[in-house]
């Protein structure tokens, strides 16, 4: 589910967190989302966590993103994976859907049109990969449940590319325990995540 435009403006990242989680779930969840502290701690629990149940280096393809604000940071699975040389992919914003580039260091990123890190429009086309060739993917939200119901940015850049994605192909989306809620509003076109990843847990979201 992603909010409209009209209450996030043009910036899907730009976006004013407790506003919108505290019009949606309450001012609890709203305040919880800014309790957070020891991001990058809490961050590299994640990454260790997922890694081991995931086992990431043996994926081929692995797609996340450069996290902004509140978002659970990103930098520690990425700069592994760049030591490693292994299959990192980040998302472009190509109008209103996302091109995914394969990237093999943080000088191969600029700021988009949005003020988000992404692949240099230097990059060659042969570095462009297909969504059907993801093996796994991490996904940014404002909000999840944990029956994979996301809270998204208000464009649906991630619903249009999760959809042409393999259905066995595992979506994360990652945040902290204080961004789970109850139930996620979710519509027809929207994506479900297949497991949640926080600094605490891995929820398996088709369990149910």
């Amino acid at each position: 589910f992603d909010q409209g435009q009209g209450a996030l403006g043009a910036d899907p990242h730009e976006v004013c967190t407790s506003s919108i989680c505290e019009a949606h779930f309450g001012e609890d969840s709203a305040a919880h989302i800014h309790e957070v502290e020891e991001p990058q701690v809490r961050a590299l629990e994640t990454w260790d966590q997922v890694s081991r149940d995931f086992g990431l280096s043996d994926a081929k393809t692995v797609a996340a993103y450069v996290a902004v604000r509140e978002e659970l940071d990103t930098r520690p699975l990425l700069e592994r994976r760049f030591e490693q040389q292994l299959g990192t992919v980040l998302p472009r914003v190509d109008g209103d859907h996302l091109q995914l580039f394969q990237v093999h260091g943080w000088d191969e990123l600029e700021k988009g049109p949005f003020g988000l890190r992404e692949p240099s429009q230097a990059l060659p086309d042969a570095r462009r990969i297909a969504p059907e060739d993801v093996d796994l993917i991490f996904v940014p939200g404002l909000a999840f449940d944990e029956r994979g119901g996301r809270l998204g940015y208000g464009k649906g850049h991630y619903d249009r590319l999760l959809a042409q994605m393999r259905p066995e192909a595992p979506r994360v989306g990652l945040c902290f325990e204080e961004q789970i809620v109850d139930a996620v509003p979710m519509e027809a076109h929207d994506v479900a995540m297949t497991h949640l990843g926080t600094p605490e847990r891995l929820v398996d979201c088709r369990r149910g």
